[in-house]
């Protein structure tokens, strides 16, 4: 493992993550507002099917969430290294060099890959349990293997790609070189990666204690990858200024 014992638990991060928060509390206080106000929505809308005016509502936040997360990637990485960024800043470093369309690229294609492994893992077997349910014959296990293979693959290497929105914003390259690059760095550092997806599948199950609870605590951790982005990258230079 390279450098591993100079990175931060991934527990520790939300000390890290929230002291930076706080220096910069009027932006993230906005992000939080947004997602507290979309989950909101979304429940008044589940509660209330036939109101075309919620539904609407829920479809512009969500969306408006989606967008946020593209400018969020420029927020955190600037706020983990130290700045203290604005919205024009902000806005106007997206639209430097098509910097919201690299971003909103990876991260459809990113959706688009978690999406298709999820498939490829749940229909094959959603269809084969369907079918052999009603029948006599004994339910063809083998059948699963490919799926799951499959599905387990893109878990196992999606993670190589963590660092691709960071690249991105601190390093101005093509959406191609990033992922290269995120690669090439990622590289004995998955447990590092790893222990920040658990922390955050923890969050996601607050949320079925209470939705808000949860918004709060991910609003929290928010820098916490570009955190981990940062050591990451100082690791991997270490070497080369003390040869």
């Amino acid at each position: 493992m390279e450098n591993q014992k100079k990175l931060t638990g991934a527990f520790a991060l939300f000390g890290k993550s929230l002291t930076l928060i706080r220096k910069n509390l009027k932006l993230y206080a906005l992000i939080f507002a947004l997602e507290a106000f979309a989950v909101f929505t979304d429940l008044l809308a589940g509660d209330h099917p036939n109101s075309n005016t919620l539904q609407t509502l829920s479809i512009f936040l969500d969306v408006t969430n989606v967008l946020a997360c593209v400018g969020a990637a420029v927020l955190n990485l600037r706020v983990a290294q130290g700045k203290t960024p604005d919205l024009s800043s902000i806005f106007d470093e997206l639209g430097n060099n098509w910097l919201w369309l690299k971003l909103t690229g990876f991260y459809l294609m990113a959706g688009v890959l978690i999406v298709l492994s999820l498939l490829v893992f749940f229909a094959p077997a959603l269809t084969a349990l369907a079918v052999f349910s009603t029948s006599s014959l004994p339910l063809p296990y083998y059948l699963f293997i490919p799926p799951i293979f499959l599905a387990f693959i893109c878990i196992l290497f999606g993670w190589r790609w963590f660092l691709v929105p960071y690249l991105l914003v601190d390093k101005k390259t093509k959406l191609r070189e990033s992922l290269s690059e995120s690669w090439k760095m990622t590289k004995g550092y998955a447990w590092s990666i790893w222990s920040i997806f658990l922390v955050m599948f923890l969050i996601g199950l607050a949320a079925l204690i209470n939705h808000f609870f949860a918004v709060f605590l991910i609003t929290c951790y928010l820098v916490a990858p570009a955190i981990r982005y940062e050591e990451i990258k100082l690791a991997k230079l270490q070497p080369a200024l003390n040869p």
